[in-house]
């Protein structure tokens, strides 16, 4: 609640900070989106795959309600692409990574390292939504 007055307050104006542009863009993706990944991290590195794909899941549902920004809901669908290569779901998965991508191309070199996305490494779509 606090997030939502703050941003009405100061409203969305430019605001540089690492990769956002606005201070909208700024609010979420620290507040809301980085939060988020450390909460799903924490379930799935203690074995609760459930519940951190459900974390996941409800971000990127909760983003797009909100019509998030682009530097926000990029990273938030490359975090799902991760869940659904989990979920054996690798054609869903690319899918997303593809429009993941799409908004966020500086995460293509870590999708490349990321343990989570290895089992698409040898397909040919993932080496060149990959490839810089």
């Amino acid at each position: 609640m606090q997030l939502i007055q703050l941003s009405e307050e100061i409203g969305d104006r430019p605001f540089v900070w690492r990769m956002t542009r606005t201070s909208s863009e700024a609010i979420i993706r620290n507040s809301y989106l980085h939060p988020r990944i450390h909460i799903a991290a924490y379930y799935k590195e203690n074995g609760n795959q459930a519940a951190a794909h459900e974390i996941v899941e409800q971000t990127v549902s909760d983003l797009r309600a909100e019509a998030g920004p682009p530097v926000v809901m990029g990273a938030a669908l490359y975090n799902l692409a991760g869940v659904r290569v989990a979920q054996q779901k690798h054609d869903e998965a690319l899918e997303l990574l593809d429009r993941g991508l799409g908004m966020r191309p500086d995460l293509r070199a870590a999708a490349v390292g990321d343990p989570d996305l290895a089992p698409l490494k040898g397909d040919p779509r993932f080496i060149a939504l990959t490839s810089v």
